[in-house]
């Protein structure tokens, strides 16, 4: 999973494991190690509406579960909420790279339209 923080915006990218893992579980994570800390961030199903927090040491962001199951099985690239106080959510499936980086697989991205 691949978190970016951008104009406002919290962008989350799954490739399409973790897409299984948030529809099937509820849930999808990332951590790293910082020091002798663990930060984790987390995308979250929510029968409520869209939203982000900060939780112990990382951002939980939630997703209305009826859009998720929607957009795993569709061919929407991603959802977009605009959240109180203008700060945009973001979630969309990662796409092969077109000259990935070195030590950067591609392995279990979703394949680009058209190729």
């Amino acid at each position: 999973m691949k978190i970016r923080f951008q104009r406002g915006s919290v962008r989350f990218r799954l490739r399409q494991g973790e897409v299984r893992t948030l529809v099937g579980m509820g849930r999808a994570e990332e951590s790293v190690a910082i020091g002798n800390e663990v930060l984790v961030h987390s995308l979250v199903l929510h029968a409520g509406p869209p939203g982000l927090a900060i939780e112990g040491a990382g951002l939980v962001a939630r997703v209305p579960v009826e859009d998720a199951r929607a957009w795993a099985t569709g061919t929407e690239v991603g959802l977009r909420y605009e959240l109180t106080g203008g700060t945009r959510l973001l979630v969309e499936k990662d796409w092969a790279c077109l000259e990935p980086a070195a030590g950067d697989g591609d392995d279990d991205t979703f394949p680009r339209p058209g190729t």
